[in-house]
């Protein structure tokens, strides 16, 4: 039952001392004097209870009505031993003793016996009407607590949140809050049947804290279930061919602030949310003050690798392309090293209008270059532009696969200068260096070293 025993206990132990008190002397002496054979018994006692305000929950309701009913029965059948006679004749005595104890202990809970009557009879009717009298509960907010707080785990945690709070909502909305032994007993044991309904509370232990008021708070500390894999590490990714890599280091401070709060957090958890997860970092992302000037478009993916949980995000400009960055080839005797950049301009569909710029400082050496080009996807560019150094079309083209994997050509059609073509696959090491496989129109093959401004 969810009223406590001692509820039970002081109403039985205080009305039976009151009946015993108030009609034990004419009752014994009523049996001493009566042999009793013909004397009609009560059978049984029947509770109808009503409540004058207040929505109280049936489940309490019914409580109520059982622990109340216990005690007439232990009073009436017990100790008057279900005389109806001996009721009868101290009808007002009984109920005035039945009102006052009831009305005590019902204090306790934020109850009153608004009115109580007892119709006697073979089936004993007790008619009573029962009002709030304390603290009512009128919200109830609950504030998940997790291992690690942050925006982003309280948004994955605002479904589980919002169960809580509508469940319990519904449980206490117009209880009343004054026992807070009680109240807490009972919010125990509604937590206990949320976490056995819901599957992602499941994946936690919790303690809880209760301030009981017209607005109830309840404060939720979760940490992982024992033998729940967890979250130990995690790592971010970042790429982008249109924005520079400096404009990038804000963006990953950001990201990497967010990811933090889900370290500790149980996998299962997290991989229930992944989408979530991922839409959440790429709007933060979006939101960084470094990239309004490049009215960038962010996408985060998210995989596990063991334990640590590993964040892809590919940034790219609606705007520009822009790109600065050098170059140092091994195994190859002519124009090393290199520095180049890109600047982009896009317009509609996808088109760009682009200048790009080699510059070799140990033969001092340009090689400029204006070009129109084409976006069609995050990871493709195309664009075919005017080599003023060599005064030939050269056509060139970018594929990125995921952050650190990019194909890319440089082809002269013209016959003249199709040796120095270059066709590559470059690995990005980190968000600052690379490493590249090249081969030139020649048959040459080569490695180079870059790094990304």
């Amino acid at each position: 039952m969810i009223i406590c025993r001692e509820f039970c206990l002081v109403l039985s132990i205080s009305a039976v001392m009151c009946l015993a008190a108030l009609v034990g002397p004419d009752f014994a002496c009523a049996q001493d004097g009566e042999t009793g054979t013909d004397e009609i018994r009560i059978q049984s006692i029947e509770i109808r209870m009503s409540f004058s305000n207040g929505d109280v929950r049936p489940a309490i309701a019914e409580d109520l009505r059982s622990a109340i009913k216990e005690v007439a029965e232990l009073a009436i059948l017990d100790q008057l031993e279900g005389s109806l006679q001996v009721l009868e004749d101290d009808l007002a005595e009984v109920t005035e003793v039945l009102e006052r104890v009831l009305d005590l202990t019902l204090d306790k809970r934020g109850f009153r016996v608004e009115s109580l009557s007892i119709i006697p009879g073979e089936v004993t009717i007790i008619d009573l009407e029962v009002a709030i009298a304390g603290v009512e509960i009128i919200d109830v907010l609950v504030e998940l607590v997790p291992p690690i707080r942050g925006e982003l785990v309280s948004e994955m945690l605002s479904g589980l949140q919002d169960e809580l709070i509508s469940s319990l909502r519904r449980q206490f909305q117009g209880l009343p809050a004054n026992d807070v032994t009680w109240i807490t007993l009972l919010f125990n044991q509604a937590l206990q049947r949320e976490y056995e309904r819901l599957p992602d509370f499941r994946l936690f232990e919790y303690r809880f804290e209760l301030i009981p008021a017209a607005i109830t708070r309840v404060v939720i500390y979760l940490t992982p279930a024992p033998k729940t894999s967890v979250v130990r590490r995690h790592f971010l990714h970042t790429r982008s061919s249109t924005l520079l890599n400096i404009s990038l280091d804000r963006l990953r401070e950001v990201l990497l602030v967010e990811m933090a709060s889900l370290d500790g957090l149980p996998k299962e958890f997290i991989e229930r949310h992944l989408d979530s997860i991922e839409t959440r970092l790429a709007q933060v992302a979006v939101g960084v003050g470094a990239l309004e000037f490049y009215d960038a478009e962010v996408s985060v993916s998210l995989t596990f690798r063991g334990s640590d949980l590993h964040a892809s995000a590919i940034v790219e400009s609606k705007k520009y392309r822009t790109s600065v960055g050098g170059r140092v080839d091994f195994n190859r005797e002519m124009k090393n090293p290199r520095i180049e950049g890109t600047i982009g301009i896009k317009a509609f569909s996808h088109a760009e209008l682009y200048a790009h710029l080699k510059f070799f400082p140990d033969k001092v050496n340009f090689e400029p270059e204006i070009g129109i080009g084409i976006n069609p996807g995050k990871n493709v560019f195309v664009g075919g532009g005017w080599d003023f150094d060599r005064e030939v079309i050269k056509l060139s083209g970018d594929v990125w696969f995921g952050t650190n994997l990019r194909v890319s050509i440089e082809h002269f059609p013209d016959d003249e200068w199709r040796d120095d073509s270059e066709y590559g696959i470059t690995y990005q090491l980190n968000e600052n260096f690379s490493i590249s496989a090249i081969a030139d129109g020649a048959g040459s093959g080569f490695v180079a070293l870059g790094v990304k401004l």
